[in-house]
């Protein structure tokens, strides 16, 4: 009997939640001790009955009940446990798998740098509800969730859909988070990331913190101004200049002033589209999108366009949605990117000026430096380099004064160990400039290519990066093609 009240308590909860009474108290009046019969049933009581008869099975028969909410598939999964443990004191059980049924299964969810939780993902079964229950994802990147039970449980189901919403708002774990683009987010460690420790050129760091940090962190007084939080920014330079860095720091910055930011790696299989639609579910977001003309080679040179142009369309009110995208190759961009309006800013990521170069020597070897210290020698031994080289030559720097000192250690790092460790570099950046970015074909692939092309008739093979690209032109107008990766031949 304990079991009985305590579960009636539990529907009456999801019930109310729901925002109405249950179906059956529509019909029926449980209260008094006596059968109350409507007044056009006097004398009528075998009608009655029949009427009763039909209301009960009426609300027996089976509903479907489908919601999409506007989140990630596994915050929602997730929040649907927390949901079960609130209402019903324990997780659903799993539903076997059977010829056309896929059953329930679990998915470990990251919420922290080193801390995971699994969540139910499939079919469950809900036996104080009579109810099966299927979580999915819907082609909208949100959660889905369908549950068939009795319909007698239609307030009930709604309860459940609105405490699963409530429980978003709270506990979310990607709201606020600094996490990835991967199918399952990974949460980005930041915590041993110093921001200190962030050098640019003053003019550099000017235009970051004016088009990317300042609008994070003083949100709520644009708002008020009415300034737009929608915006487009590329930052552009060469390999090593800090592009990343300021990624990191803008995930830093985000975390701190409550935004969520997800950093995307085409060139690692995240999809920026998908990443685009997931910003979108747990705005004020940041989407940092690095190499972002890896996502357009030359058999889809507009797509960069396309991703703007998603951007674009959003046109909810208010929408509060950083897009910062990086390249190597600002000159591999397609033009329909870079008309006026599709960006907010172009920021050239520059090597380090002197002053620049001054600050970030003390900021990595500060503590080991002479107390003097020719930096007009060091920026000028140090001329071309990008940030990524600056920062080897002072770990070489640490060698030289090894070599030096013959190992004793008892000095200071000087200008000379800083000037040679740098100069010792130049032959490591002429031949990375002389160096092609393209890998030409491996043996084996070229006599793939080869059989491929004297076996096939009516069709051209040719050779693009790494590719083999089967073009097949005897039977359509239309160029169609087949892709073999090097790697795979």
């Amino acid at each position: 009997m304990s079991d009985t009240r305590t579960n009636n308590a539990i529907l009456k909860n999801l019930a109310k939640l729901g925002g109405k009474e249950a179906l059956a108290d529509q019909a029926v009046d449980y209260s008094g001790m006596k059968f109350v019969v409507p007044e056009l049933y006097r004398g009528k009581l075998n009608k009655a009955a029949q009427r009763l008869m039909e209301v009960h099975e009426q609300l027996e028969d089976t509903e479907s009940f489908n919601k999409s909410f506007d989140f990630h598939p596994f915050d929602g999964a997730y929040m649907f446990a927390l949901a079960c443990k609130e209402s019903f004191g324990m997780l659903p059980n799993q539903a076997p798998p059977s010829m056309f049924r896929p059953g329930g299964t679990s998915v470990t969810v990251n919420i922290s740098p080193d801390e995971s939780v699994d969540v139910p993902w499939g079919e469950f079964n809900l036996p104080i509800l009579d109810a099966t229950v299927m979580l999915s994802g819907n082609r909208d990147g949100g959660f889905a969730m369908s549950v068939y039970c009795p319909k007698k449980y239609t307030a009930e189901v709604h309860g459940l859909f609105t405490l699963i919403e409530e429980l978003w708002k709270q506990q979310s774990i990607y709201r606020n988070a600094v996490i990835d683009a991967a199918k399952i987010p990974n949460v980005i460690d930041l915590r041993n990331f110093d921001p200190q420790k962030v050098v640019y050129s003053a003019d550099v760091f000017s235009q970051l913190e004016a088009n990317v940090w300042s609008p994070i962190r003083y949100t709520q007084r644009l708002r008020e101004l009415g300034q737009p939080l929608k915006r487009a920014i590329l930052l552009e330079g060469t390999y090593g200049t800090g592009k990343t860095l300021a990624g990191m720091m803008t995930g830093l910055v985000a975390k701190q002033e409550g935004w969520t930011y997800i950093a995307c790696k085409p060139s690692e299989g995240q999809d920026p589209f998908d990443a685009l639609r997931f910003a979108r579910q747990y705005q004020p977001c940041v989407v940092f999108i690095e190499d972002v003309d890896t996502i357009a080679g030359q058999h889809d040179p507009e797509r960069i366009s396309r991703l703007l142009d998603e951007f674009d369309g959003i046109k909810s009110k208010n929408t509060e949605l950083f897009v910062v995208m990086t390249t190597n190759h600002a000159d591999k961009i397609h033009k329909g990117m870079l008309r006026p309006g599709r960006l907010d800013a172009v920021i050239h990521i520059s090597p380090l000026d002197r002053e620049a170069m001054e600050r970030f020597v003390y900021t990595v070897v500060g503590d080991s430096l002479a107390d003097e210290i020719d930096f007009d020698k060091v920026h000028h031994a140090n001329r071309g380099y990008t940030t990524a080289f600056v920062k080897e030559g002072l770990d070489r720097a640490v060698r030289h004064q090894i070599a030096r000192t013959e190992g004793r250690m008892d000095d200071s790092l000087t200008t000379v160990d800083l000037v040679n460790a740098a100069e010792g570099l130049r032959p490591h950046l002429e031949l990375m400039n002389r160096a092609s970015e393209s890998v030409a074909p491996d043996p084996l692939t070229q006599n793939f290519v080869d059989i491929i092309r004297a076996s096939m008739d009516g069709t051209s093979v040719d050779m693009d990066d790494g590719e083999i690209i089967t073009r097949y032109v005897e039977d359509s107008p239309e160029e169609k093609k087949v892709v073999y990766r090097s790697t795979d031949a």
